[in-house]
């Protein structure tokens, strides 16, 4: 996404992404909240279900903060960093449950 978006700096462009960017962040919630509730011991549900919104929500306004600052010196060329940390994470979730699936 962020790699779009610094190749393509031009609000149309940017407003799709911000769709994308919201519907893959409630893909993923619902995937976090279903795997939390199923793998979860009923009476510490309420636990972990709050320690999860906590862990999820908390950074969110810090990194829009953060992302904002650095993007104003050094241009868009920081989304070709942050969009390169996008693709090594997700390389990394996918490797852990392809790892996991296959000790199960």
């Amino acid at each position: 996404m962020y790699l779009i978006a610094a190749l393509f700096p031009y609000l149309p462009v940017l407003t799709v992404l911000v769709i994308i960017a919201g519907a893959t962040r409630a893909a993923v919630t619902i995937k976090i909240n279903t795997v939390n509730q199923q793998e979860s011991d009923p009476k510490f549900l309420g636990r972990v279900m709050s320690i999860s919104f906590f862990s999820i929500d908390l950074w969110v306004p810090l990194i829009v903060i953060l992302v904002g600052y650095m993007v104003a010196p050094f241009g868009s060329t920081i989304l070709y960093f942050f969009g390169g940390l996008m693709l090594v994470g997700i390389w990394t979730i996918h490797w852990l449950i392809k790892n996991k699936q296959k000790t199960n």
